[in-house]
C-alpha cells in the first residue's frame, strides 16, 4: 500500500509530521482522526524513480478529442444504465485499444477501487483529463447527477472540436495565400531579380534609388541565402523561449487578438470558448468564482486569463 506524508495537531496543541500506510488518502486521515489527532495536511509520498529504459519507452497515451467524447459517452450510458463506476471503468479499460490510454484507466480503477474518489483519481492525470474535466466530474458527484455532467462534457468537447475545424477550414485559404505570396517574392527576388544586373551595367544608365535598393537587396538575399535562412530559425528559436516567459505569452496572445486580417477571428474563437466553458461549469453546478478561474486557466490567450482573475 502507499505511503501518505501528514501533518497533525495533538491534543496537546502540538505540530508534528511523519508518515502512515494507507490503501487511500481518505483511509489515512480516517487512521489519523481515530488516534485523536486534528488533521492538518495529508499528501501522497512520491518516491523518485530512478532512470530506467522500460520507463524511457514506456507508451504514453495519445487521447483525441474523438476518443475522449466516446470514452465520457460511453461512461454516461453506463452510470444511467445504474452500472456502479468501478464497472463501468473495467468495461471501458477492456475497450480502450490505445496502450497508454488504457494504462491511466487502468491506474484510474485502481484509485477508485481503493477509496478514491473519481475525481481525484481523474486529477492524478492532468495531462489527460483537464481541469474542467476534473472539477465537472466533482460536481457531478456532489450533486449526485454524474450521469449528466458526464453528457455535458461530451457535448461541451464536441462542440470544440468543431469549432476548431471551422477556425482551422477559414484560417486554411489566407494562410496558404500568404505562404504563396512570399514563396513567389523571395523566387522573384533569388531567381529573377538578380539577372537583370547585367541587363543595367550593360545599358549604363544611372538607376533611380528604389531600383536600387531592389537590386541591391536581391543580390545581398542570392549571395547570402544560407545566412538568411539560418537567421530566421533562430529568429523562431528566439520567439519561442520568449512565448514561454509569462511577459513574452502575454505579448504573443495580444498580438494574437490585434492583429489584422485574423484579429477578429482570434477575439471571436477565444469570447466563443469563454462562454460556452463558462456556461458549462455553471450548469453543471460548478460556484461561479470557482468557474472562473477555472475559465481562466484554460481560455488559451494570456490577456483574457489576466483580465478575467
Amino acid at each position: 500500500m502507499p505511503n501518505f506524508k501528514y501533518r497533525v495537531k495533538n491534543a496537546g496543541g502540538g505540530v508534528a509530521a511523519g508518515l502512515i500506510t494507507a490503501a487511500s488518502e481518505h483511509e489515512a486521515v480516517v487512521q489519523l482522526k481515530n488516534q485523536n489527532m486534528t488533521v492538518l495536511e495529508v499528501t501522497a509520498d512520491v518516491v523518485k524513480k530512478g532512470f530506467s529504459l522500460k520507463a524511457l519507452f514506456k507508451p504514453r497515451a495519445r487521447v483525441n478529442t474523438e476518443t475522449m467524447v466516446l470514452f465520457t459517452r460511453q461512461l454516461s450510458t453506463m452510470i444511467n444504465a445504474g452500472i456502479p463506476i468501478l464497472e463501468a471503468l473495467e468495461v471501458l479499460h477492456e475497450q480502450v485499444t490505445d496502450k497508454g490510454f488504457k494504462d491511466v484507466i487502468d491506474d484510474v480503477v485502481e484509485r477508485v477501487r481503493t477509496g478514491s474518489d473519481l475525481s481525484d483519481a481523474l486529477a492524478a492525470h492532468p495531462k489527460i483529463y483537464s481541469e474542467i474535466y476534473v472539477n465537472m466530474i466533482k460536481a457531478g458527484e456532489v450533486s449526485g447527477q454524474l450521469d449528466i455532467i458526464l453528457e455535458r462534457l461530451a457535448e461541451y468537447f464536441e462542440a470544440n472540436a468543431h469549432l476548431k475545424r471551422e477556425v482551422k477550414a477559414a484560417m486554411t485559404y489566407p494562410v496558404i495565400s500568404l505562404v504563396m505570396v512570399f514563396g513567389i517574392t523571395l523566387f522573384l527576388m533569388v531567381g529573377i531579380v538578380p539577372k537583370f544586373k547585367e541587363i543595367f551595367d550593360t545599358l549604363g544608365v544611372p538607376l533611380n534609388i528604389l531600383t536600387r535598393t531592389i537590386l541591391g537587396a536581391s543580390l545581398f538575399m542570392r549571395d547570402h541565402l544560407f545566412l538568411g535562412f539560418l537567421g530566421l530559425i533562430c529568429l523562431g528559436v528566439a520567439i519561442f523561449l520568449y512565448t514561454r516567459s509569462r511577459f513574452g505569452r502575454r505579448q504573443m496572445d495580444w498580438l494574437k487578438l490585434n492583429v489584422p486580417v485574423f484579429g477578429t477571428l482570434f477575439q471571436k474563437v477565444a469570447l466563443s470558448r469563454f462562454s460556452r466553458t463558462f456556461s458549462t461549469l455553471l450548469k453543471s453546478g460548478v460556484p461561479m468564482l470557482g468557474a472562473l478561474e477555472i475559465v481562466a486557466g484554460t481560455a488559451g490567450n494570456q490577456v483574457i486569463s489576466d483580465t478575467v482573475l
